[in-house]
C-alpha cells in the first residue's frame, strides 16, 4: 500500500511525484504532486480501465493528449481523463513544470484488484536498478513487463485492444512468474 509522503522518482520519464493524500484519507482517490523536468517525456500513452485522472498545472506548462485531442495546460488550468481513454502528457519547455493530479477509483469507492501506484512504485524501483528502457518506459525484460502489466490490468492498460492485450499477457505473465519474476 502506498502511503502519504511517499516519493517516486521515474528518471526515464523525467518525473518525480509525492503522494499528498491516499484513499484511506479520501475514500476514493490518490492525490499527488508531480514535478516534470524540462522536456520530460512523462509516461507513455496508456489508459486506465477503472480510473479517472484529473490534472491541474501549478506552475510551468504541460501538454496533454487525451484520445485524439491535444491540449496545452498552464498554471491554474485543469484536465480530466475519463476511464478507458488513451492519454499521455509531457513538459515541452525549458523550465520544470509542477502539477497536482488525482487518481479517482470508479465507480467511486471501489479499488482495482491491484493498485496503480504500487505499479509505479515497482517501476521506480526497476528504474533505480537500471531495468527500465528509457525509450519505452517499460521493463527491459519482456517477461517482467508481462507479469507487471497482467497483475495491474485493472488499473493500467496499453493503448491497444483490451482483449488482445489480455490474450497476449496471460501466457507471457504465466511464463514470467514460472521464471521467477514478480509483479512488485
Amino acid at each position: 500500500m502506498v502511503r502519504r509522503g511517499a516519493v517516486f522518482d521515474l528518471p526515464t520519464q523525467g518525473e518525480t511525484f509525492e503522494i499528498l493524500e491516499t484513499p484511506e484519507e479520501t475514500g476514493d482517490r490518490y492525490v499527488a504532486r508531480a514535478t516534470f523536468a524540462p522536456h520530460a517525456r512523462g509516461p507513455s500513452a496508456h489508459r486506465h480501465p477503472g480510473l479517472e485522472e484529473r490534472f491541474e498545472v501549478v506552475s510551468g506548462k504541460m501538454e496533454l493528449r487525451v484520445g485524439r485531442q491535444r491540449r496545452e495546460l498552464t498554471a491554474g488550468q485543469t484536465a480530466v481523463v475519463s476511464p478507458g481513454v488513451v492519454h499521455d502528457l509531457w513538459n515541452p519547455t525549458d523550465e520544470p513544470a509542477v502539477m497536482v493530479g488525482e487518481i479517482v477509483f470508479t465507480p467511486l469507492g471501489l479499488r482495482p484488484e491491484a493498485d496503480v501506484l504500487e505499479m509505479l512504485e515497482t517501476a521506480a524501483g526497476l528504474a533505480r536498478d537500471g531495468k527500465i528502457n528509457p525509450r519505452t518506459h517499460a521493463p527491459k525484460n519482456l517477461l517482467q513487463a508481462a507479469v507487471i502489466a497482467y497483475a495491474f490490468r485493472e488499473g493500467f492498460a496499453f493503448p491497444m485492444s483490451i482483449r488482445l492485450q489480455r490474450a497476449v499477457l496471460r501466457p507471457l505473465a504465466a511464463l514470467g512468474r514460472f521464471r521467477g519474476f514478480q509483479s512488485t
